[in-house]
């Protein structure tokens, strides 16, 4: 009799197990979709006419120089934990703004350190050459 009471509660121990890995899995199903519909949210109030950060580059922890467009003007402000500054102010005429297409013309680091590579060996033979015909000389 004392099996019969093991095998009971065993598969109810396993059907407890069961419910809780289903329960966890609809946790994180749930948890997904509400970030998802969050994030949708945000991004539907962040489509601006006026307004639009350009660029932000961080100069260290929690210090950034941001560009922002607001309007017709361009404006460089200085973002801290607790401060914001304005920079500068620029026009339109005075600021060079790279296109997706000319982003993508910009060179990785790598493809710059081999041209430099290549065309310093490049003056070394011919460095070379030069003292070879000096030598013949």
């Amino acid at each position: 009799m004392t099996n019969v009471g093991l095998l009971v509660l065993g598969e109810r121990d396993s059907l407890e197990m069961l419910f809780l890995l289903i329960l966890f899995l609809v946790i994180i199903i749930a948890a997904y979709y509400v970030t998802y519909v969050i994030a949708r949210v945000q991004k539907g109030t962040k489509t601006n006419k006026n307004l639009e950060i350009i660029e932000v580059i961080s100069l260290g922890q929690s210090k950034y120089l941001e560009l922002i467009r607001i309007g017709t003007q361009y404006v460089v402000v200085s973002v801290t934990k607790q401060h914001i500054e304005t920079i500068l102010t620029l026009t339109e005429e005075e600021l060079l703004i790279l296109d997706d297409h000319q982003k993508q013309k910009i060179l990785p680091f790598q493809q710059i350190l081999e041209k430099y590579r290549s065309g310093k060996e490049k003056d070394e033979k011919d460095c070379g050459d030069e003292k070879n015909e000096t030598n013949n000389k």
